[in-house]
C-alpha cells in the first residue's frame, strides 16, 4: 500500500555555504507500507536496496528512511514524492517523465477491440509491437486510409509509390506535462505504398521491421491500406523520406539521402578525368566513401581553376601556395549541393610526383573527408600543374603552417612542432645559466616538447621573481610561493646545491613538461645569486597536499569525485613507472591539488581539481637504486623495504 504524507522534521539537506546539513521541515514524501514485514526482515532489506541515495540518479526512486507503524508493526519505506503512478500506485517505469509501462500496456490491451486492419497477421504484428513498448516510444497504429487528406505523389516506380499527406487525427505522442498520450492533429506524414503487398504479407512485414519506432530515429507511425488498390501503406513522420527516391533519408535533419548522392556522383564520373586511371579510380573511391551531408566530396580540379595569391614555402619535396579556387568547394546547403566560389585554398605541389603515383596516393590517404575530425587535415581534391606535370594536393587554408608549409602538428590550435623546435634552437644563443651542464640539460628538456601546451623549461634569472612567502621547509629544501610573469609558481630552493650533481639533474628530469601526465610540471631552473643555491621552479598547486585536512577534497568531495582524484594519482604513478623509475617517497603529502577556480563538478557544484604527484627528489631508475638506504615517511614505507629488500615499483 502507498500513501502520501508530510514529514514534519523533514530530510537532511547539505547547505554548501554553511558546510553542514540542515533539515527542511514539512517535506512531502511517499510511504510504502509492507504488510507483515515485521516477520520478513530480509525481504524488507532487499526491497530497500532497490532504492538510491544518489541525487543524480534520476531514474531510480530516492529513499529518505525507514519507519514502522506502531499499531500494525509493519515497516514503512519513506521515499521521495511523485515517484508513483497515479493510476496503479506502482513506481513509474520512467520516473523522470512520469511514464508507467504496466498502465500503458493495460490501456492498449483494452483498446485492441476498438480497431482491426481486417487481416489477422497485420493485427497480430501491430499488437505485438504495441505490447513490447519499453519507454515513451511512438505508438504504432492501424490508421484508416480516410484519415489522410491532401495526398500528393512524390515518386513512383515498379515496386512502390511515395506520397505526402496530412493525417487528420495525428500521431499519438506522450505529453510530459499532462502525463498521458495525446494526439497532434493535422500532422504532415509520408505514405509509402507497396504495390501488390496484399498478396505478399510476409514480405511486407519484413520490410516494416527494418524501420525504427524510437522517437530519436527516423520514425514509422503506423500501417494503412489503400481501399482502391488494396495495397498496404507504411506511414512515416514527414521529412523522413528522400523526395527523389522515397527511401528513408540517411540524414533526415538536413534532408540528405546517401543513395541519391552516390548515384549522382557515379553518373558524373564520365564528365571528368585526370588523364590517369589510377588517380581517377582513387578519386571515385574517395567520393563513394561519403556518409554524411557535411563530408567533403573530393574532386579532380583543373589547374586553370586556381589563381595563385602567394608562395608560402619552397622545399626539396614540395612547394606550397595560397590560392583562390574560382568555382570553389561543393557544400550541401538548403537541401542540395552548391559551390562556394572564390574559396581560398592551399596548394601543395609535390615535386616530380608525375613519376611516383603510388607515393602521391599514399600521401593523399593521410587526409580526411570528415569535417568533424578536427585534428586531421582535410582534402578538397587533386590537380596537376600543366607546365611541370607535378601533381597538386588541394587543401583548406587552415591546415598548413604559414612558416614551413607543412601540416600543423595540432591543426585546431595552429601549432607546428618543427617550427617551435627551430625557434627554440635559434634562441639558445640568447641565454645562459653560466653552467654548461645546466644549459645542455635545459636545451635537452626544451627539445622534448610534443604538444602545444607542453611546458617549455627555461633558465629564469632570479630577479624575475617576486617572493610572496615561505610555504614549506625540510631538511633538503625550502619552498617559497612567488610570482613570475604574472603567474604563481613554487620555488624549491635546494640547500647546499652550488655544485651540480647527478641527483639534482635526476630530480629535475623526473618532473613533467606535459599537461596530461599528472606529475607536477617544471617551469624552469634558477639560482639564488647570494647563496648560489639552485632553484627548481615548479607549477604552484593552490590546494596544498592531500595531507591538508582543510582541503575541500577531504571535506566536501563526493565518492565519484574522490574517484577522479584517485584516477589522477594512478595516472601520475603509472607515468613514473613507464619511465622505468620508482618514486621512493610516495605518500599523501606528496600528492598536490590544483583547484580550477572557473570549473565545477556537475551535481555537487564542488570546485574541480587537477591532481599532481610531486617531490621527485628520491625518484630514480629501477636499475640504479641504492639498496643500502631507506627513504620516505615511515608509515608509508613498504614493509619489505624496512626488512632490507630493494625498493621496487611495487613498493610505490
Amino acid at each position: 500500500d502507498f500513501a502520501t504524507a508530510i514529514w514534519k522534521d523533514g530530510s537532511l539537506i547539505y547547505i554548501k555555504q554553511d558546510r553542514k546539513r540542515e533539515r527542511v521541515p514539512n517535506k512531502e514524501v511517499t510511504l510504502k507500507y509492507l504488510n507483515n514485514s515485521q516477520d520478513v526482515i530480509n525481504d524488507l532489506l532487499n526491497e530497500i536496496k532497490a532504492y538510491s541515495i544518489r541525487v543524480d540518479e534520476c531514474k531510480i526512486p530516492k529513499i529518505h528512511g525507514i519507519s514502522q507503524n506502531p499499531d500494525t508493526k509493519d515497516y514503512v519505506i519513506v521515499f521521495q514524492n511523485d515517484c508513483n503512478c497515479k493510476e496503479c500506485g506502482d513506481i513509474y517505469t520512467d520516473i523522470e517523465v512520469k511514464w508507467c509501462k504496466p498502465c500503458q500496456i493495460n490501456n492498449m490491451k483494452q483498446n485492441l477491440a476498438n480497431w482491426t486492419s481486417g487481416n489477422e497477421k497485420i493485427d497480430e504484428f501491430i499488437q505485438e509491437i504495441q505490447l513490447n513498448i519499453e519507454k515513451d516510444d511512438i505508438i504504432i497504429e492501424w490508421i484508416p486510409y480516410n484519415q489522410f487528406s491532401d495526398i500528393k505523389e512524390i515518386k513512383k516506380d515498379d515496386s512502390a509509390s511515395v506520397y505526402s499527406a496530412i493525417w487528420k487525427n495525428g500521431l499519438l505522442k506522450y505529453n510530459y506535462e499532462e502525463r498521458k498520450y495525446k494526439r497532434n492533429p493535422n500532422k504532415n506524414v509520408t505514405l509509402m505504398r507497396f504495390n501488390n503487398s496484399q498478396n505478399i504479407i510476409n514480405d511486407f512485414l519484413n520490410e516494416i521491421k527494418a524501420y525504427s519506432f524510437k522517437l530519436n530515429e527516423y520514425t514509422m507511425c503506423g500501417i494503412s491500406q489503400n481501399p482502391d488498390t488494396n495495397d498496404y501503406v507504411i506511414v512515416f513522420q514527414n521529412d523522413c523520406n528522400c523526395k527523389e527516391r522515397g527511401d528513408v533519408d540517411t540524414d533526415k535533419k538536413f534532408e540528405w539521402c546517401r543513395p541519391c548522392q552516390i548515384s549522382n556522383l557515379k553518373q558524373n564520373f564520365s564528365s571528368w578525368t585526370s588523364g590517369n586511371n589510377e588517380i581517377d579510380n582513387f578519386i571515385q573511391e574517395m567520393q563513394l566513401k561519403i556518409e554524411s551531408h557535411n563530408d567533403i566530396i573530393v574532386e579532380w580540379i583543373p589547374y586553370n581553376q586556381f589563381s595563385i595569391i602567394e608562395e608560402i614555402s619552397n622545399g626539396d619535396f614540395a612547394r606550397v601556395y595560397l590560392a583562390k579556387w574560382k568555382n570553389g568547394l561543393l557544400e550541401y546547403k538548403e537541401g542540395k549541393y552548391k559551390r562556394n566560389p572564390s574559396k581560398e585554398v592551399t596548394l601543395k605541389c609535390l615535386n616530380n610526383s608525375q613519376n611516383v603515383i603510388d607515393n602521391l596516393l599514399n600521401k593523399v590517404k593521410s587526409y580526411s573527408i570528415k569535417i568533424n575530425e578536427g585534428n586531421i587535415a582535410k582534402i578538397y581534391g587533386i590537380s596537376q600543374n600543366p607546365d611541370t606535370k607535378d601533381y597538386v594536393i588541394v587543401l583548406p587554408t587552415d591546415c598548413n603552417c604559414k612558416k614551413c608549409g607543412e601540416i600543423y602538428t595540432n591543426i585546431l590550435v595552429k601549432w607546428c612542432k618543427p617550427c617551435q623546435i627551430n625557434n627554440l634552437k635559434q634562441d639558445f644563443v640568447n641565454w645562459t645559466s653560466g653552467n654548461e651542464a645546466i644549459d645542455n640539460f635545459i636545451q635537452k628538456m626544451q627539445l622534448k616538447i610534443e604538444r602545444y601546451n607542453d611546458m617549455v623549461v627555461k633558465w629564469i634569472p632570479y630577479n624575475q621573481f617576486n617572493i610572496i612567502q615561505e610555504i614549506g621547509k625540510g631538511g633538503f629544501a625550502t619552498v617559497y610561493l612567488a610570482t613570475w610573469n604574472y603567474r604563481k609558481v613554487a620555488l624549491k630552493c635546494l640547500h647546499n646545491s652550488q655544485n651540480i650533481t647527478n641527483e639534482f639533474l635526476n630530480e629535475i628530469s623526473a618532473y613533467s613538461i606535459h599537461s596530461v601526465d599528472c606529475i607536477l610540471k617544471i617551469c624552469g631552473i634558477s639560482q639564488n645569486p647570494d647563496t648560489k643555491d639552485y632553484i627548481i621552479v615548479l607549477e604552484y598547486a593552490n590546494g596544498g597536499s592531500l595531507n591538508n585536512h582543510n582541503n575541500d577534497i577531504i571535506r566536501d568531495y563526493n565518492w565519484r569525485e574522490k574517484l577522479y582524484v584517485l584516477s589522477d594519482i594512478i595516472k601520475g604513478l603509472k607515468k613514473i613507472h613507464e619511465n622505468k623509475a620508482v618514486h621512493r617517497d610516495f605518500h599523501t603529502g606528496n600528492v598536490l591539488v590544483l583547484f580550477i577556480d572557473c570549473a565545477r563538478y556537475n551535481g555537487s557544484g564542488n570546485t574541480a581539481s587537477n591532481i599532481y604527484i610531486s617531490d621527485m627528489g628520491f625518484c630514480g631508475e629501477v636499475s640504479n637504486i641504492d639498496k643500502t638506504k631507506i627513504y620516505g615517511v615511515m608509515p608509508f614505507v613498504a614493509p619489505e623495504v624496512l626488512r632490507g629488500k630493494p625498493y621496487t615499483q611495487a613498493a610505490d
